[in-house]
């Protein structure tokens, strides 16, 4: 598997992969949770979207498995403009915090290739932070993804529980979500055993 950073100065070198990364959010976002967010034949994407975002994906063979969108908080990010009330403290405008959102891997995989699909994202994420100076990473999602997904994982995270509310009937929650090499060599190590 192959982890690639885009932006929007190099999304025209893996035009493909791009394509297929709003397809994944689409099945996932649209089609699974049935969330009302803009889409069009068969291709999610939001006002975040834009020349200020940075995005991880991981593929293989030319096929996107996974993806997930990073926007410094310095600029507009969507817990600050959507979700504040979700955080137990004003939205930061920090260079070291960045929001990590549409965390997505492609539902069609196989179950072992989905789990090392999403390591390896988790690790490309972590590995992003670490070169770029990022303390910690603030995330929205159900508590249960957050369990599941990323405690599971070995990410240390802290879920804001108190300030959770109901998004379509989940119990969803913020989190700071440290970047920690630790998390790093965990998943490396777990990959490899």
């Amino acid at each position: 598997m192959i982890s690639h950073i885009l932006n929007w100065q190099n999304i025209h070198l893996n035009g493909d992969l791009w394509l297929q990364h709003h397809r994944i959010r689409y099945q996932s976002f649209v089609g699974r949770q049935n969330w009302d967010v803009p889409h069009h034949d068969g291709l999610e994407w939001d006002q975040y979207d834009n020349p200020r975002a940075s995005y991880i994906l991981i593929s293989q063979q030319g096929r996107c498995l996974a993806c997930c969108r990073l926007i410094s908080s310095v600029h507009p990010y969507m817990i600050e403009e959507v979700f504040p009330d979700f955080l137990p403290y004003a939205p930061p405008k920090k260079p070291k915090v960045w929001e990590a959102s549409r965390i997505a891997v492609d539902n069609s995989l196989a179950a072992d290739i989905r789990n090392r699909a999403l390591c390896q994202l988790i690790i490309a994420i972590q590995q992003f932070g670490l070169e770029n100076g990022i303390e910690k990473y603030l995330g929205l999602m159900p508590v249960a993804i957050f369990n599941r997904v990323l405690v599971r994982n070995g990410v240390c995270l802290k879920i804001h529980q108190g300030k959770a509310g109901l998004i379509d009937g989940k119990k969803t929650a913020t989190a700071d979500i440290l970047v920690d090499p630790r998390t790093v060599d965990y998943l490396q190590s777990h990959l490899v055993a």
